[in-house]
This record gives C-alpha cells, sequence and structure tokens, in this order.
C-alpha cells in the first residue's frame, strides 16, 4: 500500500518541470505542491499540516544541511 503522503499532493511549477521534463538551470529550487483530496477545508487543512511536518522532519533528518520551511 501506498503512503498517504504519496497521494496527498501532487508536483508542480518549475520544479516538476526541471525534474521530469526539461533540466534547466536554476537558482534556487523550491517545491510547489498541490493538496489532490477532495475533503472538507477544516479536514483538508488537518491532513495538510499533519503531512507536511512528516515530510519535512523525514527530509531534514536524512539530509544533512537541508532547510525546510512551510
Amino acid at each position: 500500500m501506498r503512503s498517504r503522503r504519496r497521494l496527498a499532493f501532487a508536483l508542480k511549477g518549475g520544479t516538476a518541470i526541471n525534474l521530469f521534463y526539461r533540466d534547466m538551470p536554476r537558482l534556487s529550487v523550491d517545491i510547489d505542491l498541490t493538496y489532490l483530496p477532495v475533503r472538507d477545508r477544516a479536514d483538508s487543512l488537518t491532513d495538510i499540516d499533519e503531512t507536511m511536518n512528516r515530510i519535512m522532519s523525514a527530509a531534514t533528518g536524512g539530509i544533512k544541511g537541508l532547510e525546510a520551511h512551510a
């Protein structure tokens, strides 16, 4: 079974283009995400917050020097 964080967000924007379509030089890398599930606002905001915290914790714990900002 796939994890919820893989199902909750879609990557979009310049980083997505750079990673999946065309390797373009970039001054910085940011990640633009779109929340995919259709739920009521309160449940969506809670799920987004919990999922982003799990992603940031996993990323900053696994990549030395990484700075994550929400």
